[in-house]
């Protein structure tokens, strides 16, 4: 996220304060597998489709959009289940999430297939500004002790992957990348490599929702909102009256959004936070895609829901 973010305390959501519940709550989006949930690779050909067996659309009547933009639903494919991290390739432009049965495709249309033979449980994903994908996550099949993939590496469009490094060892549960420079979210830990993966340095400790790493800051959505770290992850600083924002991203064109812990849908105009959507209170976000400063795609348990400006 750019470093022009100096948000307007009159614009800004004012982090709410957390009782207990809210803090256990948050604690189990940020801190586990099954809850956490940003720039990928072309489709496969051939790939599996997983058009079939979606679960029920809602009316979409509990979005409700700002003045100026709208809001269409396509429910999530049954097949695909939990979707962890959106991601957009930008050489080609299309969209890619990560999830329990390995890496998808997804269009406006709703339609969603697998790319590549693989269907590890993926968690982190991200992509270098070359088109290489990075991820994390757990190998599919049964095991009889916990393992993770450690960091593996696609420079095919994720129809194969290789081994990176820390496999059987770390699950980053959120990955970005910029040049040889990877920061990874694992546990209550961020871990960075200065070699492309190879060798690890500790850093920080914190819950973390997202990363990303532009070309002045690593930017960190927390439990206690957003946060900036000028040294690759080694110490973090609360952004001052920024919204209290649970996720963030970061689309091709440099577009700020990010989403809160109330469900609101927010866009950085360059000196103040514009709410562009707001989610019904109850239903989790659970990861957030920039795609334009125009267009952001968010999704939950049951569906993706995409939001763009009205032209």
């Amino acid at each position: 996220m750019p470093d022009l973010i100096r948000p307007s305390t009159t614009q800004s959501e004012a982090p709410p304060a957390l009782n207990p519940a809210d803090s256990r709550s948050l604690s189990r989006r940020f801190g586990r597998r099954a809850l956490i949930g940003v720039v990928v690779l072309a489709l496969a050909l051939g790939g599996l489709s997983l058009w079939n067996g979606r679960r029920a659309d809602p009316t979409g009547a509990d979005i409700q959009a700002s003045p100026g933009w709208s809001a269409s639903t396509t429910p999530v494919p049954n097949s695909i289940g939990h979707i962890h991290t959106l991601v957009r390739n930008p050489r080609t432009g299309q969209t890619l999430a990560a999830t329990h049965t390995g890496l998808v495709e997804l269009t406006r249309t709703g339609s969603a297939t697998l790319v590549g033979d693989a269907r590890d449980d993926l968690m982190g994903l991200a992509a270098d500004a070359n088109g290489t994908l990075w991820a994390s996550g757990h190998p599919a099949g049964p095991t009889s002790t916990p393992t993770s993939l450690g960091l593996i590496r696609s420079t095919d469009d994720g129809a194969t992957w290789v081994d990176v490094s820390r496999r059987d060892v770390t699950d980053f549960h959120a990955l970005t990348v910029r040049g040889s420079t990877v920061i990874g979210a694992s546990g209550d830990s961020l871990l960075t490599s200065v070699d492309g993966g190879i060798t690890w340095a500790a850093g920080a400790r914190t819950a973390v929702g997202t990363l990303t790493l532009d070309t002045s800051a690593l930017w960190v959505t927390t439990p206690e909102g957003l946060q900036r770290s000028n040294d690759n992850g080694r110490t973090l600083i609360p952004v001052q009256d920024a919204p209290a924002l649970v996720m963030g991203a970061l689309a091709p064109d440099k577009t700020v959004w990010g989403s809160t812990r109330s469900g609101a849908i927010m866009r950085w105009l360059g000196d103040r936070w514009d709410t562009v959507a707001t989610v019904k209170p109850g239903e989790q976000i659970e990861s957030i895609l920039g795609i334009s400063a125009s267009e952001v795609l968010v999704t939950t348990p049951t569906r993706l829901i995409w939001i763009a400006a009205e032209s």
